[in-house]
Protein backbone atom coordinates (compact mmCIF):
# COMPACT_ATOMS: atom_id res chain seq x y z
CA UNK A 1 0.00 0.00 0.00
CA UNK A 2 0.97 3.59 0.55
CA UNK A 3 3.74 2.80 3.07
CA UNK A 4 5.35 0.36 0.66
CA UNK A 5 5.18 2.83 -2.23
CA UNK A 6 6.50 5.65 -0.04
CA UNK A 7 9.49 3.58 1.02
CA UNK A 8 10.12 2.66 -2.61
CA UNK A 9 9.94 6.28 -3.78
CA UNK A 10 12.25 7.40 -0.98
CA UNK A 11 14.76 4.69 -1.83
CA UNK A 12 14.29 2.84 1.44
CA UNK A 13 14.57 -0.51 -0.29
CA UNK A 14 15.09 -2.63 2.82
CA UNK A 15 12.01 -1.16 4.44
CA UNK A 16 10.06 -1.55 1.19
CA UNK A 17 11.08 -5.22 1.01
CA UNK A 18 10.05 -5.79 4.64
CA UNK A 19 6.69 -4.07 4.14
CA UNK A 20 6.06 -6.10 0.98
CA UNK A 21 6.89 -9.37 2.77
CA UNK A 22 4.63 -8.44 5.70
CA UNK A 23 1.76 -7.58 3.34
CA UNK A 24 2.19 -10.88 1.47
CA UNK A 25 2.20 -12.81 4.75
CA UNK A 26 -0.93 -11.00 5.95
CA UNK A 27 -2.72 -11.79 2.69
CA UNK A 28 -1.74 -15.43 2.96
CA UNK A 29 -3.11 -15.62 6.50
CA UNK A 30 -6.41 -13.99 5.64
CA UNK A 31 -6.79 -15.75 2.28
CA UNK A 32 -7.53 -12.31 0.83
CA UNK A 33 -5.86 -12.16 -2.56
CA UNK A 34 -7.23 -8.94 -4.02
CA UNK A 35 -3.85 -7.18 -3.73
CA UNK A 36 -1.65 -10.05 -4.94
CA UNK A 37 -1.13 -8.45 -8.36
CA UNK A 38 -0.16 -5.09 -6.88
CA UNK A 39 2.21 -6.65 -4.35
CA UNK A 40 3.94 -8.62 -7.10
CA UNK A 41 4.22 -5.49 -9.23
CA UNK A 42 5.72 -3.56 -6.34
CA UNK A 43 8.11 -6.43 -5.62
CA UNK A 44 9.27 -6.16 -9.24
CA UNK A 45 9.81 -2.42 -8.81
CA UNK A 46 11.84 -3.08 -5.65
CA UNK A 47 13.95 -5.68 -7.48
CA UNK A 48 14.67 -3.22 -10.30
CA UNK A 49 16.04 -0.71 -7.83
CA UNK A 50 18.01 -3.38 -5.99
CA UNK A 51 19.46 -4.62 -9.28
CA UNK A 52 20.70 -1.11 -10.03
CA UNK A 53 22.64 -1.15 -6.76
CA UNK A 54 23.74 -4.79 -6.96
CA UNK A 55 26.73 -5.24 -9.22
CA UNK A 56 27.21 -8.93 -8.34
CA UNK A 57 24.50 -10.05 -10.75
CA UNK A 58 22.57 -11.94 -8.10
CA UNK A 59 19.36 -10.21 -9.06
CA UNK A 60 18.40 -11.32 -12.54
CA UNK A 61 16.19 -9.65 -15.07
CA UNK A 62 14.22 -12.90 -15.15
CA UNK A 63 13.18 -12.49 -11.51
CA UNK A 64 12.01 -8.97 -12.19
CA UNK A 65 10.13 -9.93 -15.34
CA UNK A 66 8.51 -12.89 -13.55
CA UNK A 67 7.07 -10.58 -10.89
CA UNK A 68 5.53 -8.33 -13.52
CA UNK A 69 4.23 -11.22 -15.64
CA UNK A 70 2.63 -12.88 -12.61
CA UNK A 71 1.10 -9.56 -11.54
CA UNK A 72 -0.30 -9.10 -15.03
CA UNK A 73 -1.75 -12.64 -15.13
CA UNK A 74 -3.36 -12.31 -11.69
CA UNK A 75 -4.87 -8.92 -12.51
CA UNK A 76 -6.28 -10.28 -15.79
CA UNK A 77 -7.70 -13.32 -14.01
CA UNK A 78 -9.33 -11.10 -11.37
CA UNK A 79 -10.55 -8.70 -14.07
CA UNK A 80 -8.87 -5.92 -12.14
CA UNK A 81 -8.30 -3.50 -15.03
CA UNK A 82 -6.53 -0.82 -12.98
CA UNK A 83 -4.05 -3.33 -11.56
CA UNK A 84 -3.60 -4.88 -15.00
CA UNK A 85 -2.75 -1.46 -16.41
CA UNK A 86 -0.25 -0.77 -13.62
CA UNK A 87 1.43 -4.17 -14.07
CA UNK A 88 1.57 -3.75 -17.87
CA UNK A 89 3.05 -0.27 -17.53
CA UNK A 90 5.74 -1.52 -15.13
CA UNK A 91 6.57 -4.46 -17.40
CA UNK A 92 6.59 -2.26 -20.52
CA UNK A 93 8.94 0.22 -18.83
CA UNK A 94 11.22 -2.65 -17.78
CA UNK A 95 11.22 -4.14 -21.28
CA UNK A 96 11.84 -0.71 -22.78
CA UNK A 97 14.96 -0.37 -20.65
CA UNK A 98 16.09 -3.77 -21.94
CA UNK A 99 15.69 -2.56 -25.54
CA UNK A 100 12.50 -4.58 -26.04
CA UNK A 101 10.64 -1.55 -27.30
CA UNK A 102 8.35 -3.37 -29.73
CA UNK A 103 7.28 -5.85 -27.04
CA UNK A 104 6.56 -2.90 -24.74
CA UNK A 105 4.46 -1.13 -27.34
CA UNK A 106 2.49 -4.28 -28.16
CA UNK A 107 1.78 -4.98 -24.49
CA UNK A 108 0.63 -1.46 -23.67
CA UNK A 109 -1.52 -1.17 -26.80
CA UNK A 110 -3.17 -4.48 -25.97
CA UNK A 111 -3.96 -3.56 -22.38
CA UNK A 112 -5.07 -0.02 -23.23
CA UNK A 113 -7.35 -1.40 -25.93
CA UNK A 114 -9.02 -3.58 -23.28
CA UNK A 115 -9.70 -0.64 -20.96
CA UNK A 116 -13.42 0.02 -21.33
CA UNK A 117 -13.45 3.68 -20.40
CA UNK A 118 -11.13 6.35 -21.69
CA UNK A 119 -11.27 8.30 -18.43
CA UNK A 120 -7.84 9.73 -17.72
CA UNK A 121 -6.53 8.55 -14.38
CA UNK A 122 -2.93 8.96 -13.20
CA UNK A 123 -2.27 5.31 -14.15
CA UNK A 124 -3.86 5.78 -17.58
CA UNK A 125 -1.85 8.96 -18.13
CA UNK A 126 1.36 7.15 -17.12
CA UNK A 127 0.61 4.33 -19.59
CA UNK A 128 -0.30 6.76 -22.39
CA UNK A 129 2.87 8.81 -21.76
CA UNK A 130 5.05 5.71 -21.70
CA UNK A 131 3.45 4.40 -24.91
CA UNK A 132 4.12 7.72 -26.66
CA UNK A 133 7.74 7.69 -25.45
CA UNK A 134 8.22 4.08 -26.59
CA UNK A 135 6.77 4.83 -30.03
CA UNK A 136 9.03 7.87 -30.35
CA UNK A 137 12.01 5.74 -29.33
CA UNK A 138 11.10 3.02 -31.84
CA UNK A 139 10.72 5.59 -34.60
CA UNK A 140 14.07 7.18 -33.74
CA UNK A 141 15.76 3.77 -33.94
CA UNK A 142 14.28 3.19 -37.39
CA UNK A 143 15.32 6.62 -38.64
CA UNK A 144 18.84 6.84 -37.23
CA UNK A 145 21.98 4.85 -36.84
CA UNK A 146 22.52 2.81 -33.66
CA UNK A 147 23.17 5.14 -30.78
CA UNK A 148 23.49 4.81 -27.06
CA UNK A 149 20.04 4.07 -25.66
CA UNK A 150 18.62 6.08 -22.81
CA UNK A 151 16.64 4.49 -19.96
CA UNK A 152 12.89 4.86 -20.05
CA UNK A 153 11.67 6.23 -16.75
Amino acid sequence: GPLLESNLILGRLGEAQDTCAEACAAQALTQDHHLDAELLRLRGEILIRLALKDKSGQLTQTEIETCFLQALAIAKNQRARALELRAATSLARHWGNLDRTLDSISLLESVLEGCPNRRITPDRQDADDLLALLKKSAQAKVCSSPAESTPIS
